[in-house]
């Protein structure tokens, strides 16, 4: 009967011993400094135009009208949409170009 008694104080102990351990907070919990005082990462690109009509586009918060056969730079936030503002003759409004990506860094996207 001791030893029941003994093993279960035991066990009894041992469980509340871990669900406190369990539950504790970390010791150490590293927060990256960059992370709080960083800006947006800014993404630059060409816009090229390879049609023979100017294209009305929506580049983030700005307007921008692509001349037939130029390059325009552009520089957005990653999550930034280019929307095309005014339908021509190969868009429609309101279709997508691209989303920014990091991946678009120092690349050329062509609108044919």
């Amino acid at each position: 009967m001791k030893r029941l008694s003994v093993m279960t104080a035991m066990v009894l102990g041992v469980s509340i011993l871990t669900s406190e351990a369990m539950f504790a907070a970390p010791l150490a919990v590293h927060t990256p400094v960059h992370a709080m005082f960083s800006r947006d990462k800014l993404v630059k690109f060409n816009l090229h135009n390879g049609t023979d009509a100017p294209i009305k586009v929506k580049a983030g918060d700005m307007d921008v009208t692509l001349p037939p056969g130029k390059d325009v730079p552009m520089k957005l936030p990653v999550g930034a949409k280019i929307v095309v503002e005014e339908a021509s003759t190969h868009y429609t409004e309101g279709s997508v170009v691209t989303v920014v990506s990091s991946e678009l860094s120092d690349s050329t996207i062509k609108l044919n």
